[in-house]
């Protein structure tokens, strides 16, 4: 009888070994972080910021950003936005842009045509971020006003965000900015920044 209850004991203290092990591991695995980088910067604009067309004034933000996943675990990052705040309440989501096709006319004729995908696969502005890796993406956000009421859509911040593979939402702002909607043309920047998400 007593060697069975030994038999038992061992092997219930080599399974809780093995869980112990497997648990740690999968811990180790998912240290390290995703670290984002940003700069506003385009292949198909030599600007960014408002312009007027058509009695509305559009707001338009090309995005560069590089994700660095130093961990050891695939990782997934869902739905990357952008929203303008003022004061920090919401004033309006921007919107993501699947692509942009520029036309090249010649006497007003098209000659040929330009496209630019955006986001990941299918333009999904979500991702999976490989382990060790760091993934780039080009994004470009944009958000329209009439131009008969652009007090009440004035914003101060630019805020960015995602979902994490656990449907986590994480925030954080990108940049404070003066959101007046007066028209104005902004330089692209070569230098990336970190975002402190």
């Amino acid at each position: 009888m007593e060697p069975d209850i030994n038999t038992l004991i061992g092997g219930l203290i080599g399974f809780l070994s093995s869980l112990g092990i497997q648990i740690a591991t999968r811990l180790m695995d998912r240290w390290g972080k995703l670290n984002f980088y940003y700069r506003i910067n385009s292949q198909f604009l030599t600007y960014w910021g408002f312009s007027k067309t058509e009695g509305r004034i559009s707001f338009a933000l090309p995005l560069e950003l590089e994700i660095r996943n130093s961990s050891n675990t695939t990782r997934v990052v869902r739905d990357i936005s952008l929203a303008l705040r003022k004061n920090g309440s919401l004033v309006r989501r921007m919107h993501q842009t699947e692509g942009i096709i520029h036309e090249h006319k010649h006497n007003g004729e098209i000659q040929y045509r330009d496209s630019f995908a955006l986001g990941d696969e299918n333009s999904s502005y979500s991702c999976v971020a490989l382990p060790k890796s760091i993934k780039k993406e080009n994004f470009f956000f944009t958000s329209f006003q009439n131009a008969n009421n652009l007090a009440e859509a004035s914003f101060d911040e630019i805020r960015i965000s995602y979902y994490d593979e656990r449907d986590k939402l994480h925030e954080t702002s990108l940049m404070f900015f003066e959101g007046n909607w007066a028209e104005r043309q902004l330089q692209l920047q070569e230098a990336w920044t970190k975002v402190e998400l």
